[in-house]
């Protein structure tokens, strides 16, 4: 049996495709494969329920970030966005006061590890987890600089490192979920039907079953479905999502 559910949260198509691989070691699951554009997640098992907790299990322990939810609409939040920000924003701050303004060694100590996870918990935490599932990344990588970089007493440094990978990954996602949502737009234009005329009569049929050759009829306000030579009538074609220009 098959099941399909909506999982959000995932960084990145790489990470996904390293969820889907280690998903399918799983006993029982089957032919399981991640949708990152339209974030879908779909196995098949012949215990659906069972499975569906094995991977959520594993889900949380490779991807804490990632959710998953029987739900299968999109689902729109900010939450996780904003609170990062917000990490970013205070973390920047407490840094700022603790390389330029704090003068006791003590402060200094204390608001650079403050400042340190504020920054980067969430990649300081991915790190640990993965390293115990065999796997080195980046997180890994960042979270040994920034602590390298503490140890020698290059503060600065240090938080410059974990700040900047903060903010790469902000802007990583809204450009993930900006460029989701142009390909959702292209697939929405896109036609579910085409009307073939086959002998004197009109019968709806899906795109890619109308062969070359084959004469389609379309009807005012109708998508054009797909690619020919007009051969009877005339209109005007909005052409806006294709060209940019409506005429």
């Amino acid at each position: 049996m098959k099941k399909t559910v909506k999982i959000v949260g995932l960084d990145c198509p790489n990470c996904s495709r390293n969820l889907q691989n280690r998903i399918n070691k799983i006993d029982g699951i089957r032919n399981c494969e991640i949708d990152f554009t339209h974030s879908k997640l779909s196995f098949e098992s012949e215990d659906v329920e069972n499975g569906l907790k094995k991977v959520i299990d594993l889900t949380k322990q490779l991807e804490p970030d990632a959710v998953i939810s029987e739900q299968t609409k999109n689902v729109k939040s900010n939450k996780k966005l904003i609170v990062d920000v917000i990490s970013i924003v205070i973390g920047i701050i407490l840094g700022s006061i603790c390389c330029f303004i704090a003068k006791a060694e003590w402060l200094r100590i204390t608001l650079f590890f403050v400042s340190a996870l504020m920054l980067g918990y969430k990649t300081y935490i991915k790190a640990i987890r993965l390293l115990f599932k065999g796997t080195v990344n980046e997180n890994m990588l960042v979270t040994v600089s920034v602590v390298g970089a503490g140890l020698i007493g290059e503060t600065m440094e240090a938080l410059m490192v974990i700040a900047l990978y903060g903010i790469g990954k902000i802007f990583e996602s809204i450009a993930i979920e900006k460029s989701k949502k142009s390909i959702e737009d292209i697939i929405n234009i896109q036609p579910e039907f085409a009307v073939k005329y086959v002998d004197g009569k009109e019968v709806k049929v899906k795109p890619e079953d109308v062969s070359v050759g084959d004469i389609i009829i379309v009807k005012p306000g109708e998508k054009v479905a797909l690619d020919g030579k007009v051969i009877n009538g005339s209109a005007n074609v909005d052409m806006q999502s294709r060209t940019g220009e409506s005429v």
